[in-house]
């Protein structure tokens, strides 16, 4: 039978390369999830990049893409440009950030072996970590890809663009322990790896709590 993308308690989102925590938390609150995947790509956005919080201060992870000459193309069919070892130094940096947070030890061995992976699109890179944190959450959602770009929908909650590095949170977020907090205070817009390797399996029940609220406008 195929899915309606604009019915009632579905949301839609972009794709997006480990997630921020309100990504994730809105991915609990509605019972179907689609990402998009007919819009073009965009720039200075999660759909390739995650924020990790390091020594001196919020840290920006943008992984390298390629395009048709610049030119406007589709989200799937950007590639990633493994030209300079950004992979190596991600991990590097992760390690760096968290390697004395609680739970890091549990998930530096998958992770480590994701950085060393090679992926021909970023929709590859992106589908996989969020495979990767779904399991490490316990999240059991099935995720449907939308091929059929709409501007607006009348049902669906529409979070493409609303996530955003440069947008407020749509999630009044509860601060949870993190390593430099003391040092910069509590950021809400990190990846969702910060809420593993700070909490672990309660991760699952703090997105849940987060969930239980109202969408913010």
């Amino acid at each position: 039978m195929k899915q309606a993308v604009d019915s009632e308690n579905t949301v839609i989102f972009s794709t997006a390369s480990f997630p921020p925590v309100e990504y994730m938390a809105c991915m609990l609150k509605y019972k179907k999830i689609w990402l998009e995947g007919d819009e073009n790509f965009n720039k200075q956005s999660y759909r390739n990049r995650y924020i990790i919080n390091s020594s001196n201060g919020p840290l920006n992870q943008v992984i390298l893409v390629k395009r048709l000459h610049y030119k406007k193309t589709k989200v799937t069919k950007v590639g990633v440009d493994y030209s300079l070892n950004w992979p190596e130094q991600f991990w590097r940096a992760v390690f760096a950030a968290y390697n004395n947070s609680p739970f890091f030890l549990f998930y530096q061995d998958d992770l480590k072996t994701f950085f060393q992976k090679r992926f021909n699109t970023l929709w590859e890179f992106n589908w996989e970590s969020m495979q990767m944190v779904m399991d490490w959450i316990g999240l059991e959602k099935e995720i449907y890809v939308s091929l059929d770009f709409r501007k607006y929908y009348n049902k669906t909650t529409d979070l493409r663009y609303n996530i955003h590095p440069k947008c407020p949170s749509v999630l009044k977020m509860e601060p949870w322990t993190q390593v430099f907090d003391k040092k910069y205070g509590f950021n809400p817009k990190v990846s969702i790896l910060d809420l593993l390797f700070n909490k672990g399996p309660e991760s699952y029940i703090y997105l849940k709590n987060m969930a239980n609220q109202d969408i913010l406008s």
